[in-house]
């Protein structure tokens, strides 16, 4: 299936919101929040309203009411052929763009492919003990947009080394994205730098 799990959102709170009103004549009310941009493309919220409502007499009447809040207009799955392959294997990496209702939809989206390598550093703590660490380095294969049609988008890549790598989809201009991890392994196509040691 497609993975439409969102990253770069990992540190938001949503915090309670507290609102008193009087209802109508006909004993309704409507109330209306404002949505921090610091929420947008941040997939599909699920909020629940807590309501209490005093009779005439003073009793409290309570219900809850669960309620869809949509951050974005197009929701983008990402999914690959091989979760392991061969070095000079081909992938078919596969897009699509969904709306709210799970339809397919026309969109554009931007397409980064990364290797991860690895630098390996032999490290002193404080007992003067050596040990290796393994840093992290993204090394940008391919960043352009492509659009997607009505239905997946089939993208060729073929890793010519090996190690790990990502495929993120994100709207143009976002810093939300989806991300896809793949791995290519040959022999005689491993440097130092393909895999953490730690």
């Amino acid at each position: 299936g497609f993975n439409f799990g969102i990253r770069g959102i990992d540190h938001i709170n949503f915090p309670a919101v507290f609102k008193q009103g009087k209802t109508g004549n006909d004993g309704s009310i409507t109330e209306s929040l404002f949505l921090d941009p610091m929420y947008r493309e941040t997939g599909k919220l699920q909020g629940k309203a807590f309501v209490t409502v005093f009779d005439e007499t003073g009793r409290p009447v309570n219900r809850v009411a669960a309620f869809d809040v949509e951050t974005q207009a197009v929701y983008y799955g990402s999914r690959t052929s091989e979760y392991y392959a061969g070095v000079g294997q081909s992938l078919q990496l596969g897009l699509i763009a969904l709306n709210n209702k799970g339809q397919a939809v026309a969109s554009t989206a931007r397409i980064r492919i990364i290797k991860i390598n690895y630098h390996n550093v032999l490290q002193r703590d404080y007992g003067n003990r050596l040990y290796y660490v393994s840093q992290r380095e993204e090394k940008v294969l391919q960043d352009r947009q492509v659009n997607i049609g009505n239905s997946e988008l089939v993208i060729p890549f073929t890793p010519n080394e090996s190690g790990e790598y990502v495929m993120r989809v994100s709207a143009p201009g976002s810093d939300r994205f989806i991300q896809q991890d793949f791995y290519a392994y040959g022999w005689g196509f491993t440097g130092s730098n393909s895999f953490a040691v730690n």
